[in-house]
């Protein structure tokens, strides 16, 4: 089971993660509407439910943001398919022109304006990994996520831990934990486990072991606390 503290920084990988960033899922389910004159059936439901989909995802295609007040529809459990479309297309403006105006725009309940904020500023930091981009952030912790999240992601390119030093008191051990993990997960053959943090020892000669015994692989594994190593492991 992983341990709580990988879920301890989950705003700083949510801005390190910006490297591979995004997709945006659609909040569209199932609804149940009127219909008058007779009792609905589970194909009016269907054919009903297709066709608002199908207008919607046509709404947040186009860009519109405006189109969306068009849209007059909520699903049985009070998702209102107005707000979808326009959460859907602010999240996009926002990462497509990096105007982080846009992640006001956002009910804060479908989609956060925190996360739509700090996926703005990962984008930037990832387009070009610099500092003055953790500047622009819009509140503090969303600023030091970013410095942590710079300091980690060249930790990682230029192979030393020591970048981690660089960052704010109270991150470093998770900058360096992340690192460690990160350097086990590409390539655990090479590296010492008497040299890892602390916290990723036992982890790290479960996963040397896995990686030599093929055959116990999923004995070793299961022993493994960190996600990420976890998840290297199984493969």
């Amino acid at each position: 089971m992983p341990k709580k503290k990988d879920f301890e920084f989950q705003g700083l990988m949510s801005l390190f993660a910006a490297i591979a960033i995004l997709g945006i899922i659609f909040y569209l389910v199932g609804e149940q509407i009127g219909f008058p004159g007779r009792e609905r059936t589970p194909q009016d439901e269907r054919m009903w439910r297709k066709g608002e989909e199908q207008k919607v995802a046509a709404l947040i295609k186009s860009g519109s943001f405006e189109s969306c007040e068009s849209v007059n529809y909520a699903s049985s459990d009070g998702i209102d398919y107005k707000i979808v479309c326009k959460n859907n297309i602010a999240v996009n403006k926002a990462i497509e022109t990096l105007d982080m105006l846009w992640c006001g725009k956002l009910d804060n309940n479908l989609f956060s304006i925190d996360d739509c904020e700090r996926r703005v500023i990962g984008q930037k930091l990832a387009e070009a990994p610099s500092l003055s981009v953790c500047n622009e952030a819009p509140r503090a912790a969303i600023k030091s996520d970013c410095e942590t999240a710079y300091w980690l992601d060249k930790a990682i390119r230029d192979n030393n831990v020591g970048a981690c030093a660089n960052v704010e008191q109270a991150n470093q051990a998770s900058c360096e934990e992340i690192y460690w993990a990160e350097r086990l997960a590409r390539d655990s053959k090479s590296i010492d486990c008497s040299t890892v943090v602390t916290s990723l020892k036992v982890d790290c000669e479960a996963l040397k072991l896995a990686r030599r015994n093929p055959s116990q692989a999923f004995q070793y594994c299961s022993r493994i606390g960190n996600s990420r190593l976890a998840i290297a492991c199984g493969r």
